[in-house]
């Protein structure tokens, strides 16, 4: 749920929203496939919107969900569902969201007593409580050719909200002017391949530019990205970004998305156009996934 100052705000909030959750269908392409169709749920109110969602990855079983949002006054709630199959998440969002609006008013006309339900506490950035320091996962300065430590430490990632993540970056690096790389542990393997199957599929794909301007921030005068052949780990991906700056100056990234049973590791490297080869991007793959495969056995 969400408060605002007034009922006229909440109705904007509720406007934004509704385009926002059209946003990712743009992103599809290169294995992507995400459609939204809107869901008729009776008894919200007068300012609502409902979506059912399917999103497909190439190579994986398609996952579906259904999306509510409504206001009550300058309240907006919001119910989000996640499913394997589709035959249960449009009725059970609808169920939850008049659920939600019933005790949102029952709360305002005094009917609902007792203690509030507790908040869970806020994720905090630390190692896992039940699994491997990954600190002790991540590349070292000796192992990326020299640099500068520039940052390292645990993180909270609210996108994909793994267990725990950890973040290291060295400038430079080998042939690169920096080099970071993030390390995370999810609930499964097979929320961990989904992850990175989800963004690996953009690479080389016309929706690229889109989710780089989107989801990563930046301005860029020019833009493409060449998908690689990459073989590391369990699972991995990979894309070369060769971007154009406002400033007139290029520069390419590469992008290494890999997973080993339920870690994933993202590197980012970057370079003078030209600099950023694919036999470099494989080998610091290969060796980044073997540093993870060792690092889980002790």
């Amino acid at each position: 749920m969400d408060l605002y100052a007034g009922e006229q705000a909440a109705v904007r909030a509720l406007a934004f929203w509704r385009k926002d959750e059209l946003v990712p269908t743009g992103l599809q392409g290169g294995g992507l496939s995400i459609s939204m169709t809107p869901l008729t749920i009776h008894g919200l109110g007068p300012g609502w919107f409902a979506y059912d969602r399917k999103e497909g990855i190439a190579g994986k079983a398609p996952l579906y969900g259904a999306d509510v949002a409504f206001r009550s006054g300058r309240l907006l709630g919001f119910v989000s569902i996640n499913a394997a199959d589709r035959s249960e998440s449009p009725s059970l969002a609808g169920r939850l969201a008049l659920a939600l609006r019933s005790r949102i008013g029952g709360v305002l006309a005094g009917r609902v007593a007792g203690s509030p339900v507790a908040v869970p506490p806020k994720a905090k950035a630390g190692p896992p409580p039940n699994g491997p320091p990954l600190d002790r996962l991540a590349l070292t300065a000796a192992e990326v050719g020299g640099g500068k430590l520039e940052h390292e430490g645990y993180q909270v990632d609210e996108d994909l909200q793994p267990i725990s993540e950890y973040a290291r970056s060295f400038s430079p690096a080998v042939a690169f002017p920096f080099l970071s790389e993030e390390i995370a542990l999810f609930h499964s393997d097979l929320e961990a391949s989904y992850g990175i199957a989800a963004i690996g599929a953009i690479f080389g794909s016309p929706a690229a530019e889109r989710f780089f301007k989107t989801f990563v921030g930046g301005t860029f005068s020019s833009f493409s990205s060449t998908r690689l052949s990459l073989s590391a780990g369990d699972e991995s991906y990979a894309g070369i970004l060769h971007v154009g700056l406002p400033n007139g100056q290029k520069v390419d990234e590469a992008f290494i998305l890999l997973r080993v049973g339920a870690v994933t590791d993202m590197i980012v490297a970057g370079g003078l156009p030209g600099a950023v080869t694919a036999a470099d991007v494989n080998a610091l793959a290969r060796k980044a996934a073997q540093k993870i495969s060792s690092g889980l056995k002790k």
